[in-house]
């Protein structure tokens, strides 16, 4: 594979819809993103050594090539260690500031992937879908976030039951290739670095809001969806002397806005399973 750094950045200059300030902006040359996007990428060189990057690796089975040891299932006391080990090793070279740098949501699918069976109770195709996933995730050292929030409302029950008039994220067509999504979602912490979005409801459904209980993975560049971002804590001119927190790890949340937004079948883990994903939850 090519040099991980320029791939990850090339990655990102796919098309995604990014806002800031009300203006649309390319996530890898606007200098409100330059230091953060520096910093994640600069944890890619890390596979590049072959002396450091045993420290945050392993060898893929499908591939035979180097993926961060997020993905890797353990299977004895060591290899929880190599797991230790490569999440401390991102941490330090991120002052230990940074949270959300995909190894938490990598874990997330790979506790999926280690849980696929128990999940093909709530669907059959589930373990066939998260298996396909979680190898082109692994393979492809996809940088991922996890959406789970919904946007703050008015919470009396007759309220939320009108999820349309809410802007609760919710399916709102079917078809023979996949389902539509429109409405909101936050806080996606790094979505504007993020190649793909692990998204479910945090919030417990009643049996009436099955067109919310969805469990989708959602490609950042996804037509229709848009990532409107918060003011950034660094501004175009910080350095790392004066600023270097803020210049160099500033995650980044946004508002994702969701207009009629097209997941396939492939990319819908769970859907209208209000009892599934309360099952999940417990």
């Amino acid at each position: 594979m090519q040099n991980l750094k320029d791939y990850y950045i090339k990655s990102l200059q796919d098309g995604r819809n990014v806002w800031l300030y009300g203006q649309k902006v390319d996530v890898t040359t606007d200098k409100h993103f330059a230091g953060t996007l520096s910093t994640i990428s600069n944890l890619f060189t890390l596979f590049d050594d072959p002396i450091r990057r045993d420290s945050i690796g392993y060898v893929s089975p499908k591939t035979k090539e180097f993926v961060h040891t997020a993905f890797l299932v353990p299977n004895s006391y060591n290899e929880l260690l190599m797991r230790r080990t490569a999440f401390e090793t991102w941490s330090y070279a991120t002052d230990g500031v940074m949270s959300r740098l995909s190894d938490y949501a990598r874990s997330r699918l790979t506790g999926w992937y280690v849980s696929r069976y128990f999940y093909k109770k709530f669907d059959a195709q589930f373990p066939d879908k998260i298996t396909s996933y979680y190898e082109k995730a692994r393979d492809n050292h996809l940088f991922l976030s996890v959406v789970q929030r919904d946007p703050q409302i008015n919470r009396s029950t007759e309220s939320i039951l009108n999820a349309k008039n809410l802007g609760l994220l919710r399916v709102t067509k079917e078809t023979s290739d996949g389902i539509y999504l429109n409405g909101a979602k936050m806080v996606g912490t790094a979505s504007p670095y993020s190649n793909d979005l692990l998204i479910y409801p945090l919030a417990k459904l009643t049996d009436t809001q099955k067109d919310l209980a969805h469990f989708l993975i959602v490609a950042a560049n996804s037509p229709g969806l848009h990532m409107v971002c918060r003011e950034p804590f660094a501004n175009a001119n910080s350095s790392t002397v004066d600023s270097p927190l803020s210049s160099q790890y500033d995650e980044m949340d946004a508002l994702l806005i969701f207009d009629n937004v097209f997941v396939p079948w492939e990319r819908v883990l769970l859907y209208e399973g209000v009892a599934k994903l309360i099952n999940i939850q417990k």
